[in-house]
């Protein structure tokens, strides 16, 4: 009897959290590495709980929005000729997600490799060198607050923000400087 009660209370408390608890995305700084986050691991900890590692269906509903205005992103940007959709580590989508939904290249960060990305085409992935190369010919996804506080040096083309998303394009002359500057913040190693 003691056990039912206790397996009830278990499904009666998973049940409030998948109900009841909010998603809200986690301030970009949380996705740094350890040595350049400006705020404490606790925080981290805490915003992740509520993001990333949250299991209601609050965060369900939010990533199901992300993924749709990814994915129209995506359609748009490939009928204007961009075959590859860069996601930088603050957007809240993972490459692999999206890789058998398009003929598109997605690719990402390898953040234990410097310069080093992986890429996602159809059923095939990899991983290649040369950020700045992938960066001067990708569509760039990336959270809204990153562009607007960490990219304001950069002149970013054709930007279209949508929600907490930003997508836009970098001039080929800046791709150096922004994969080293994705690669000061984000790299593990």
């Amino acid at each position: 009897i003691l056990l039912r009660k206790a397996f009830g209370a278990g499904i009666a408390f998973s049940l409030i959290i998948f109900l009841f608890v909010p998603f809200r995305f986690p301030s970009v700084e949380t996705y740094f590495a350890p040595h350049h986050r400006p705020i404490p691991f606790h925080t981290v900890f805490k915003e992740r709980a509520l993001s990333v590692y949250n299991l209601g269906n609050s965060r369900l509903q939010a990533m199901y929005t992300v993924g749709m205005n990814t994915s129209s992103e995506l359609e748009k940007s490939k009928s204007q000729g961009i075959n590859t959709f860069f996601f930088d580590p603050t957007f809240p989508l993972v490459a692999r997600a999206v890789q058998p939904k398009t003929n598109t290249r997605i690719t990402a960060l390898q953040l234990h490799v410097g310069g080093n990305y992986l890429w996602f085409e159809g059923l095939e992935q990899g991983n290649s060198k040369g950020v700045s190369v992938m960066l001067s010919t990708a569509r760039i996804a990336s959270r809204k607050d990153f562009a607007d506080k960490y990219l304001l040096d950069f002149p970013l083309k054709n930007r279209y923000d949508i929600g907490e998303l930003s997508f836009f394009e970098i001039e080929e002359a800046e791709a150096a400087r922004l994969a080293v500057r994705y690669d000061s913040l984000f790299s593990k190693r």
